[in-house]
């Protein structure tokens, strides 16, 4: 049962990146449900376990948008480790309010820098890779951040629950 209930949560991140966000904000062209979604996975589960639900998502995102896995879905594991390693290393969780706001200004920031991280992974084209509604991304990720934390953490809390039964269950 659990992992109907993972099949859900990745559905349902797919669904918001590929149909909701582009539905509700035409104007934004950077991953921003991906990015706050890799960040709150990282925050609730850690690296390792977040790596197998976080890699299906973008290989589904991918090969539905583009065909193919792009190289830029190397910057969701990136931002995951980074949150990882900011995790640890100041003790800092998503419980507390500090943590969290700490964890929505870190989302706003990696949402700033893909376009950064797609120019330079491109071969530096041309364009100027700071779009022009840089601070409207960086608040729309925070208000994704503050949406997403509490269903992303209910998931997790259910297949928590579930596991714990079926480890109680057998006699």
């Amino acid at each position: 049962m659990s992992t109907w209930i993972r099949i859900a949560s990745i559905a349902s991140v797919v669904l918001l990146h590929i149909v909701l966000m582009p539905a509700l904000f035409p104007s934004v062209s950077v991953p921003i449900a991906l990015v706050t979604t890799s960040v709150v996975w990282t925050a609730l589960l850690g690296f390792p376990a977040v790596l197998p639900p976080l890699l299906t998502a973008i290989i589904i995102c991918d090969s539905i948008l583009f065909g193919s896995v792009q190289f830029g879905s190397l910057y969701f594991v990136g931002v995951s480790y980074s949150v990882s390693f900011f995790m640890k290393r100041t003790l800092l969780g998503e419980r507390s309010g500090l943590g969290s706001a700490v964890l929505a200004i870190f989302t706003g920031g990696a949402v700033i820098g893909y376009p950064i991280f797609a120019w330079l992974s491109t071969g530096m084209p041309t364009e100027n890779p700071i779009p022009a509604n840089m601070l409207s991304d960086f608040f729309l990720a925070i208000f994704f951040f503050i949406v997403l934390i509490p269903v992303l953490r209910w998931f997790e809390s259910m297949i928590r629950t579930l596991r714990q039964d079926a480890q109680f269950s057998i006699k």
